[in-house]
């Protein structure tokens, strides 16, 4: 699709592979875990999203923002530093509908819902709505006000008896 400018909030949220990854290997992967865009970056790091990004580069400025080669295939490239090259995957972006609640979920260290999007103060609200501006189809909130988004729910939904107790902390 084009050069695109990241930063640190990343415009394509989830890190597949940090480093050793080719256009070939960076879409498959993305394809695979459900995103309809994958991003390349810094000679191999692997990103992948709903949302195209922050900002596109124009064709003519390309080659020198997206111009590392990639560590793994020197004949391809590799966005740059803080630039994605970035290629649709084949699945259409998911169409986000209002918001549902989905019930209470259990979650690990190995987050259920990957992308953090706040680490406090997160209402219902706002959490879904950093979640849709990526594009992602769940937000979650835990501990008060974390508020974490994915595209998969979480790994074991509590039965209906038990959700007072498990998810009854108050914003």
């Amino acid at each position: 699709i084009g050069c695109f400018k990241d930063d640190e909030a990343r415009a394509l949220p989830i890190q597949l592979m940090s480093q050793g990854a080719t256009v070939a290997s960076c879409t498959t992967a993305a394809k695979a875990a459900g995103y309809a865009y994958a991003g390349l970056q810094y000679g191999g790091g692997c990103l992948a999203g709903n949302t195209l990004g922050y900002q596109q580069v124009a064709v003519a400025d390309e080659k020198q923002f997206c111009n590392m080669p990639c560590t793994a295939a020197s004949g391809e490239t590799c966005g740059g530093s803080w630039y994605n090259s970035i290629y649709k995957t084949g699945i259409a972006p998911p169409t986000v509908t209002d918001p549902k609640y989905e019930g209470c979920y259990s979650d690990a260290a190995n987050r259920a819902l990957p992308v953090v999007l706040s680490q406090s103060g997160a209402t219902r609200q706002s959490c879904v709505a950093a979640a849709r501006v990526r594009g992602l189809l769940y937000a979650g909130l835990q501990y008060g006000g974390q508020c974490f988004a994915g595209n998969t729910l979480g790994y074991q939904k509590a039965k209906p008896a038990d959700e007072g107790t498990s998810c009854r902390m108050r914003c």
